[in-house]
């Protein structure tokens, strides 16, 4: 078996990705300094994954050194699809070729206190599509594709200050007063991939690699 290829990173943000980032409430996006994978080609989504794993697991452990805030994926709609159902076996494939041994298994019922560990740093997820509608907090008006992005956690303790639990608060007051508040009570696992409206949460890590294929 070849070794993976190293996917050097754009420096670009996606225009759509850029529409986010202008809209959001998050007083810190603006200013985030966001690693760019290239893009899905003709290649099947599991290899796909596989080439852009190494570069991912790179950024992070690397993340708190060079100052990268988030790393992201983007993907074409009509790969991938756009609900999250069909996100879900999309994003449990993602999860398991990048995360560190053990920490993509998950349990029918999702421990509180699980985090996804990549390249040894605890990350969060989050998950952006078109479908959300624009009254959701991780609404993409792209609707082309949806965004796959990982932030280290180095990039929550470099930005926030000491009282993080305040600044935290204020920001979920903001999308809140938005119409676009979203719940912090549930599994961190849940909120990867948050649901449409008052819709159950889909079970990312129930799902194999073999219902990616597309």
């Amino acid at each position: 078996m070849r070794p993976p290829v190293y996917v050097p990173p754009s420096r670009q943000r996606p225009p759509g990705f850029e529409e986010i980032v202008e809209s959001t409430l998050c007083p810190y996006a603006q200013t985030a300094v966001v690693r760019v994978l290239p893009p899905l080609g003709d290649e099947p989504i599991d290899t796909y994954f596989r080439r852009i794993a190494p570069e991912i697991r790179r950024r992070v452990s690397s993340a708190e050194a060079d100052g990268t805030d988030a790393v992201l994926t983007e993907l074409p709609v009509e790969r991938v699809g756009s609900r999250p159902q069909e996100l879900a076996p999309v994003l449990g494939a993602w999860i398991r070729e990048i995360a560190d041994e053990g920490s993509e298994c998950l349990p029918d019922t999702v421990p509180a206190r699980w985090r996804l560990k990549v390249a040894g740093s605890d990350v969060f997820v989050a998950v952006f599509t078109p479908d959300f509608g624009r009254r959701h907090a991780r609404y993409t008006p792209d609707t082309r594709h949806v965004y796959v992005m990982l932030q280290p956690d180095s990039s929550f303790h470099r930005r926030l200050p000491e009282d993080s639990g305040r600044v935290r608060r204020s920001i979920r007051r903001r999308f809140a007063r938005a119409g676009r508040d979203y719940d912090t009570t549930c599994p961190e696992a849940e909120r990867f991939l948050p649901p449409c409206g008052g819709e159950e949460p889909t079970a990312w890590w129930e799902y194999s690699m073999k219902e990616v294929y597309r």
